[in-house]
């Protein structure tokens, strides 16, 4: 099994095409980043990583979201995260697909810009 990770920033309320330095700066501190992660024909699509900056985010306020949630100082993937989130969601998930699938459990992790 071939797992694929990928991350991306996203900023939900920028509204220009082209903005300004000033702009790009506040845009900057409202930025959240993803982790997604899935096999290569999607039959195993891990739980969404959201790394943001708010301790407890307003948005996740009594809400059961299908995401995990870590913060950090800049909204930046750290190793630590990274790790946390290998050895506790990606191995956790892929054991549990490849038995439900009746798969051996293993898989190789193709990991991008981490």
């Amino acid at each position: 099994m071939i797992q694929l990770h990928d991350s991306t920033a996203v900023d939900f309320q920028i509204k220009l095409l082209f903005i300004s330095r000033r702009q790009w700066h506040q845009a900057v501190k409202r930025v959240k980043n993803f982790l997604l992660c899935s096999n290569a024909d999607r039959s195993n699509k891990m739980q969404i990583l959201v790394i943001g900056k708010a301790k407890r985010p307003r948005a996740f306020l009594n809400q059961e979201l299908p995401v995990e949630y870590k913060p950090t100082r800049n909204a930046w993937m750290t190793t630590k995260i990274f790790k946390e989130w290998f050895h506790s969601s990606f191995v956790r998930q892929v054991r549990k697909f490849a038995k439900d699938n009746n798969l051996p459990p293993k898989a190789v992790l193709l990991v991008d810009k981490v």
